[in-house]
């Protein structure tokens, strides 16, 4: 098996050669296969990737890049003990794919800019999509090697055609027994094995009375059910809150014109939930070729906080969402934080406050007053403009002249 192994790892690589990535910054409004994948391909048994599909109306591949980066980043919040009781209460269920990834990207110490996605075929008509999904999970192996659920499990929701979908476990049950060692080959066993009872019974039967397969089966006796997801799902080594890091783009720049003040200001959420208040983490500072990122003191860094839980969300199958979280501070809960949607937009989360000098609201204000004349013109980009003019407003700022500039130019109406 190595050699297939190995041939399918070369021909990814070379698959991922030239082709549209996908980013938080890009506009791919189109329907399609792409690729999801890790750049680390040091493994000898775990090729990591997961081959997608976007289609359905009103669905694109930014959309489905921004579902599946929100979700590693809401994973990467998490304490080890709080994920540990979420893999035993099965609140990841369907949503494997990503349990795998997280895995793979701790243990291989990566970070959230190592995940990337990539565009395989730009298509419209549904069926093709459909057909043309399952040709490249099969041709490169995603299910055996990678992090693709095995077709037994993916078609069994919709068994058009009984005996087709017979030959189809089948080949599955024979193949991944063969391979059972290679990617996350006893989880998948595990998970499918109730339609290989029903739908492969013969061939089922004989791989427990053959050799070396019978140790697959030995491995589930005495194992609760409910408890086996984390055997093989939780990362071996020990980590903390936030150790895949940030996505935040130190030298992205935004297009302004000479003698223009630019200031852009990132809030930490929209504050259309109960459970969040948005403050602003950052405001970034550009004029006449200088570019200055300021990070905040707020809420979010003044205090020490244990970890991140679910709120259970009974409209998406009865099971929480892994991007539904709420933070906990010192034991309580807590709306001061950062969403994923927003750190998906502007990359930056908890890790990179701590790791970046923390300015007060004033100094930031007398900094930059410092540095222009009155002659620049001041552009204002944030999605809670009024927001940031309110807190302008307030009397322990209005004394500076910058402050002053920008409630005048941004009267509230």
């Amino acid at each position: 098996m190595i050699n297939e192994f190995n041939e399918t790892k070369r021909k990814i690589i070379e698959l991922i050669k030239n082709k549209k990535e996908i980013t938080n910054r890009t506009k791919y409004n189109t329907k399609g296969i792409y690729l999801l994948y890790v750049n680390d391909f040091s493994d000898d048994k775990v090729l990591p990737i997961y081959i997608g599909k976007v289609s359905g109306e009103k669905r694109n591949f930014q959309q489905r890049h921004k579902e599946h980066m929100m979700e590693i980043m809401a994973l990467n919040r998490f304490t080890k003990d709080y994920y540990e009781i979420a893999l035993d209460n099965r609140y990841f269920h369907g949503k494997y794919k990503i349990c795998k990834i997280f895995k793979y990207m701790i243990e291989k110490k990566c970070e959230l800019k190592d995940l990337h996605m990539v565009i395989l075929e730009e298509l419209e008509d549904e069926e093709q999509i459909s057909k043309t999904e399952t040709e490249y999970i099969d041709n490169y192996n995603g299910a055996l090697f990678g992090f693709n659920q095995l077709n037994t499990i993916s078609q069994s929701l919709e068994v058009k055609n009984e005996e087709k979908y017979k030959e189809i476990v089948r080949k599955e049950l024979k193949k991944i027994t063969e391979n059972i060692n290679y990617g996350y080959g006893i989880f998948n066993y595990w998970l499918a094995q109730e339609l290989f009872k029903e739908y492969a019974p013969e061939e089922y039967e004989n791989i427990k009375k053959e050799q070396p397969y019978s140790k697959i089966n030995d491995i589930f006796d005495g194992l609760r059910k409910e408890k086996y997801p984390k055997k093989y799902l939780l990362p071996k080594l020990c980590y903390t809150p936030y150790s895949l890091k940030d996505t935040f783009d130190y030298n992205q720049t935004e297009q302004n014109n000479n003698n223009e003040l630019f200031l852009k200001i990132s809030y930490s959420n929209h504050g259309k939930s109960e459970y969040q208040y948005p403050e602003i983490i950052r405001i970034r500072y550009e004029c006449n070729n200088k570019i200055k990122d300021y990070f905040l003191e707020s809420n979010i860094t003044n205090k020490k906080y244990d970890g991140m839980y679910i709120i259970k969300n009974t409209s998406f199958f009865h099971q929480p969402t892994i991007s539904n979280i709420k933070k906990i501070i010192m034991g309580h809960d807590c709306g001061y934080m950062i969403s994923t949607a927003t750190e998906y937009k502007n990359g930056i989360n908890e890790y990179t406050l701590k790791n970046n000098k923390l300015y007060s609201l004033e100094d930031v204000f007398y900094e930059i007053n410092s540095e222009i004349n009155n002659d620049v013109k001041i552009v204002i980009e944030s999605d809670l403009k009024r927001n940031f003019i309110f807190e302008c407003q307030r009397t322990k700022y209005r004394k500076i002249s910058l402050v002053k500039r920008i409630i005048k130019e941004n009267q509230m109406n």
